[in-house]
C-alpha cells in the first residue's frame, strides 16, 4: 500500500495520529514548563517591563521634554499629534473621540 497518496483513508489516519501525538507533546512540554516555574519567571519579568515602562515614560514626558520645549521656544510638546488616519483634528481630546 501507498501511504503517500493523500486518497488512501490510511493517510489520513497516519496524518491524525502523527498530529495528535505532536499536539500531545505540546500540552506536555507546556505543563512541565508551568511545573518547572518558569511562568512565575515570566510573570515577573512581565510586571518589572511594565513598572521600568511607566518610569521611563514619565521620565522623558517630566525631566526630558520641558527644557528640550524650553530650548525649542516654549513649545507645549503635550499638544503636539499626529493623526495617521490621514484626517486633521484640532485637539488631542477631538483625535481621542474619533
Amino acid at each position: 500500500m501507498n501511504l503517500k497518496n493523500k486518497k488512501n483513508p490510511l493517510y489520513f489516519l497516519c496524518v491524525f495520529i502523527i498530529n495528535y501525538l505532536s499536539m500531545k507533546t505540546l500540552m506536555s512540554d507546556f505543563r512541565d514548563f508551568l511545573i518547572k516555574g518558569n511562568a512565575i519567571d515570566l510573570a515577573v519579568g512581565f510586571m518589572f517591563g511594565a513598572a521600568f515602562a511607566t518610569v521611563v515614560n514619565s521620565f522623558v514626558n517630566n525631566v526630558i521634554m520641558p527644557p528640550i520645549g524650553l530650548l525649542l521656544g516654549k513649545v507645549d510638546f503635550s499638544n503636539l499629534f499626529i493623526a495617521l488616519d490621514g484626517n486633521t483634528y484640532t485637539t488631542l481630546a477631538a483625535l481621542e473621540e474619533a
